[in-house]
């Protein structure tokens, strides 16, 4: 998670494809699922802010996957 905050665009960029690898794993284990909870309003926020100049309409799709995976979480705990 520490390389999205990278100042290099392009490493931002392929540590989101990794990134989207753990969030949108159907099978997450238990402990991804914890640290992911634990920090999911931060993520949301981050994903929202993400890279904006990039406008293709897959990369925008694959956020707002991540984006509705997160606040799944949220909603499966109650």
């Amino acid at each position: 998670m520490q390389l999205l905050g990278s100042k290099r665009p392009k490493i931002q960029f392929e540590a989101f494809h990794i990134f989207k690898v753990f969030v949108a794993n159907p099978n997450k284990q238990d402990g991804i699922k914890e640290i992911l909870k634990q920090n999911d309003r931060k993520l949301i926020a981050f994903l929202e802010m993400f890279q904006p100049e990039k406008d293709s309409v897959e990369f925008v799709q694959e956020k707002e996957l991540l984006v509705s995976t997160l606040k799944g979480l949220r909603l499966s705990e109650r």
